[in-house]
């Protein structure tokens, strides 16, 4: 580094200096450093500045005739500091417009660019250069001379001898000329005008671009949670068709054990006779003192019993059993009932009002576009002389406010029979007396009321629809 915690180093060792010695170009190294590079590179009794690659001879007496570089007290004139553009080189250049410090690598990129053309480039450490002052112009090729005139095709500041030859037969403009030094001044500070004017313009459309980023934040925020809020819909109704299969599926099974359970209580009391049957006659068996007649009327009993029951039919009754056949889930079907993605020309809301309360107009909650606050508002009047819905939408207007929009009120269709849309322009300036737009007419109430036009809901609701594009908004900061 050529700089250490504000010390002078020297530009070889990139250490502190040790006996330092300041040079004709006004570059100071230290005198063990600087007899080393010269004996290493001097040729025909000259050598090049390590930092600016000037010549000079060397001394009669060697380096050591060069003066003492003097303690700088705080002055760091004769540091030699880094380049400002790629930070690892010394620098050896200074562009005093661009005030940048460059090495040499870096000044040749800064020289090919166009916008600086036109710099005034030193050497790092010339005094001659560093002193220049700022109130005159020097020629782009003659850095010494001083510019008399400025070339129009050029677009540069020259010297009188380029007048007559790099330049000869273009258009110039005389520097000296207190008439142009003037005009000069003036069309420069009517140029800044109009740049500040186109700032402000350029101000005023990056807010209402960082205003549209935050619209299509939150219409896919909002979009996000209707799809959320559609997929508990769907998973609320499948859950509720699914306990109505499970349902009818333990209607059937209790069906059939009914049936089997009546079969084997029949049975099971047919089977108890029997044995209370097969016990009596073994009881007679092993009474001796029964008589024959006895033996016989049992024996009669019991063969009518086993005629009777070898008329039974033992096969197994016929039984439905339940079983689910599952199907493919068809996603396209699914997609559709989360619903129909749109790509509209403006962010979107939607407003619920109550048949039974519209009379006078009713106004639904602000929604936010383009930073500002808009609204739907509804309300009962005639149209054709018959009484109809109007929709209205409404900004909230601020005074010395433009504002062009695009507007489409839709009255929804619960049924997705058919939905009916108005789309209009509108016009806001700072003389506009309302800032509501809409239709007195976007249905007939009667046509309204009717539920089996599918307009409203079992609660009477019916929803209002608003996409919003802004085409242009103008809104003074002082009432915003």
């Amino acid at each position: 580094m050529a700089e250490q915690a504000g010390k002078d180093v020297c530009s070889i060792c990139l250490n502190e200096f040790h006996q330092p010695k300041v040079i004709d170009c006004q570059h100071s190294f230290c005198l063990t450093c600087l007899e080393d590079y010269v004996n290493k590179t001097s040729t025909n009794g000259q050598f090049l500045c390590p930092l600016c690659r000037q010549e000079f001879p060397i001394p009669a007496g060697g380096v050591t005739e060069y003066d003492e570089l003097k303690p700088n007290n705080g002055d760091n004139s004769k540091i030699i500091p880094q380049c400002d553009v790629c930070t690892n080189n010394l620098s050896m250049f200074n562009c005093k417009d661009c005030e940048q410090y460059l090495c040499d690598s870096c000044k040749t990129t800064h020289d090919k660019l166009k916008v600086c053309k036109d710099h005034v480039v030193v050497r790092t450490g010339d005094v001659q250069h560093s002193q220049v002052s700022r109130d005159k112009d020097f020629c782009s090729n003659h850095e010494v001379k001083e510019a008399r005139c400025y070339c129009e095709d050029c677009r540069v500041a020259i010297c009188s001898d380029c007048t007559l030859f790099s330049h000869k037969d273009h258009n110039f403009l005389d520097l000296q000329d207190v008439k142009i030094q003037s005009k000069a001044r003036e069309d420069l500070k009517s140029l800044q005008g109009d740049l500040q004017s186109q700032i402000k313009e350029f101000e005023k459309y990056y807010d209402n671009l960082t205003h549209i980023m935050a619209d299509i934040n939150k219409s896919a925020d909002v979009s996000c949670q209707s799809v959320e809020q559609r997929i508990e819909q769907i998973c609320l109704c499948i859950r509720r068709l699914g306990e109505e299969v499970q349902v009818e599926i333990l209607k059937l099974r209790d069906d059939e054990l009914n049936k089997i359970s009546k079969l084997m209580g029949d049975m099971k009391s047919l089977i108890d006779d029997l044995k209370t049957l097969v016990k009596n006659s073994g009881d007679i068996l092993e009474d001796t003192s029964q008589s024959t007649a006895q033996v016989l009327n049992k024996a009669q009993s019991v063969e009518k019993v086993k005629k009777e029951n070898s008329l039974k039919n033992l096969n197994m009754p016929e039984i439905k059993y339940t079983w689910l056949e599952e199907t493919v889930i068809d996603e396209d079907v699914l997609k559709k009932q989360l619903g129909i993605l749109e790509n509209l020309t403006g962010p979107t809301f939607i407003t619920q009002f109550n048949f039974q309360t519209v009379q006078d107009e009713v106004k639904g909650v602000d929604y936010i576009i383009m930073g500002q606050p808009w609204k739907v508002a509804v309300q009962k009047g005639r149209f054709n002389d018959k009484p109809s819905l109007g929709v209205y939408l409404y900004w909230a207007k601020v005074e010395n406010t433009n504002c062009t929009v695009n507007c489409k009120l839709t009255l929804v269709n619960k049924n997705n029979l058919r939905s009916e849309t108005r789309d209009f322009d509108y016009t806001i300036t700072p003389k506009t007396t309302t800032t509501g737009r809409g239709t007195r007419a976007m249905a007939y109430w009667t046509e309204l009321a009717n539920k089996q036009n599918g307009f409203l809901d079992k609660d009477d609701n019916f929803i209002i629809k608003a996409t919003v594009k802004v085409k242009k908004i103008e809104i003074s900061k002082l009432n915003t």
